[in-house]
């Protein structure tokens, strides 16, 4: 028995308000205990291989990437607590016509969490290179990424470029 432990947070306002069963938790339970891995584990373990000046989360507001933001957010400022300043570089790839509540929220979140955001308005392909070429340093990127999004199935936790 593994002595790793995991800690789900459930979001959105359709199961707050119970409007809407969440379903996901006791899937992901599973997941978690036969895999013998926490998510905080994996994420310890890519903040101890990358500096902070080389990585970086993508930070869209969405609710996948919000609950990402929390747990790497935690882990980052355990790790960096003797430095309060230390930001979480944050990349807002930003839609053509955001929503006014969308670009609140990464406001707020700028704030809550000590984020410093670069918002880039291209493609994610494009935005991810011109981030890279003026930030050749940057070696690892934080995704919120499901096994069910196409082309993720296959995906590790550290994955290399092909």
């Amino acid at each position: 028995m593994s002595d790793l432990t995991a800690g789900i947070i459930v979001i959105g306002d359709e199961v707050l308000k119970g409007q809407v069963m969440d379903t996901n938790s006791h899937v992901l339970c599973k997941r978690l205990r036969a895999c013998g891995i926490s998510v905080r584990k994996v994420i310890e373990n890519c903040l101890d291989r990358y500096d902070s000046s080389e990585l970086f989360l993508s930070f869209n507001g969405g609710k996948d990437c919000t609950v990402l933001l929390h747990l790497v957010s935690a882990v980052f400022q355990k790790k960096h607590a003797h430095s309060k300043s230390q930001a979480l570089r944050t990349v807002y790839i930003q839609c053509s016509d955001p929503f006014p509540e969308v670009e609140s929220f990464i406001a707020e979140s700028a704030e809550r969490y000590n984020l410093d955001v670069i918002c880039m308005s291209s493609p994610i392909k494009v935005a991810l290179e011109k981030l890279l070429l003026k930030n050749p340093n940057l070696k690892a990127v934080l995704m919120g990424t499901r096994r069910t999004d196409p082309y993720s199935e296959t995906l590790n936790h550290f994955q290399g470029l092909h």
